[in-house]
């Protein structure tokens, strides 16, 4: 994986992160749904604690497939966790990411982040005080996981590596758009309603209507929102937004979306960059969910 000076930077802000070893799986249990099947695993990503994670892929025998990292949301829900992605929290699309993604012919792994689903046992903030004093970072934590996700994908043979997407809302879309930034590995990446510019946020006097767990001490001293994205560049990136959502405000997309514009029009991609405006705020449309999947269908 290609590492620049500039991912190194942004790597560093994430405070001191485990060494890789070797991933090890169990299988829980594996259930056959209607549609598709369910893998229950534990996998060993970060040598501290498991981490639960569901597999889910279509019914049919395909050898290797398509596969979506699909992070899931915030919203208060520590109990919920992966299992968004077999039942829609109440601000998303109400049919389940896991049904829509095999029906279109794809693999996707959850992952329960810290705090979360079977992780839940100390409370968020517990977690990032802890971290803090340990010269951690718990959004550092959080992405490297989702990457450790990303070489178990490596590993399966029913996985094809080459075709690799992220996909999120809210928290799982900030999380998309970091893990693609610095995992080059991934192919595409959709992100819903997760675009907070930085700097429009504190100007706006905005920042406690976000939790603490994404913030990453010193990174405003080296980096801009939309700086960040561009290591996205030149790969499709497709960001769902809502015109009227408080926690992205609105004059911050604007920035974000201008300056990916003009990264990938340099590039000769501009198709590859799209910003797309939503009447509504911090959910998940029907529309969202389609242009989503059409996305996803063009590019994966």
């Amino acid at each position: 994986m290609k590492i620049t000076k500039e991912k190194q930077k942004l790597w560093q802000l994430l405070g001191d992160l485990p060494e890789k070893s070797k991933i090890s799986v169990t299988t829980l249990f594996e259930r056959e749904m209607e549609t598709y099947i369910v893998e229950e695993l534990l996998l060993s990503l970060n040598g501290r604690e498991d981490v639960p994670a569901y597999f889910v892929k279509p019914k049919n025998k395909a050898k290797k497939r398509p596969t979506v990292l699909f992070n899931h949301s915030h919203g208060g829900l520590y109990d919920k966790g992966k299992k968004e992605l077999l039942k829609s929290s109440p601000y998303l699309y109400q049919e389940a990411f896991a049904k829509t993604l095999t029906d279109l012919g794809y693999n996707v792994l959850c992952l329960d982040m810290w705090g979360f689903g079977e992780r839940v046992g100390k409370a968020q903030t517990e977690i990032f005080k802890e971290m803090l004093w340990n010269g951690e970072v718990l959004w550092g934590m959080m992405v490297y996981d989702s990457i450790r996700g990303i070489d178990y994908l490596f590993e399966r043979e029913d996985v094809d590596s080459n075709r690799i997407a992220t996909l999120g809302m809210s928290m799982g879309g900030l999380m998309a758009w970091w893990v693609a930034a610095l995992d080059e590995r991934i192919s595409v990446c959709i992100d819903i309603t997760a675009q907070v510019e930085a700097r429009t946020l504190v100007k706006q006097r905005r920042l406690d209507s976000h939790g603490f767990y994404s913030y990453v001490p010193s990174l405003l001293k080296h980096f801009e929102t939309a700086e960040i994205q561009s290591f996205i560049a030149p790969r499709p990136h497709l960001s769902l937004v809502g015109a009227h959502d408080l926690l992205t405000p609105y004059d911050g997309l604007s920035i974000i979306d201008e300056e990916l514009k003009r990264i990938y029009k340099e590039i000769g991609l501009a198709h590859h960059w799209k910003m797309s405006r939503y009447a509504c705020g911090h959910i998940e449309t029907a529309g969202m969910r389609a242009e989503a999947c059409d996305f996803l269908q063009m590019y994966l």
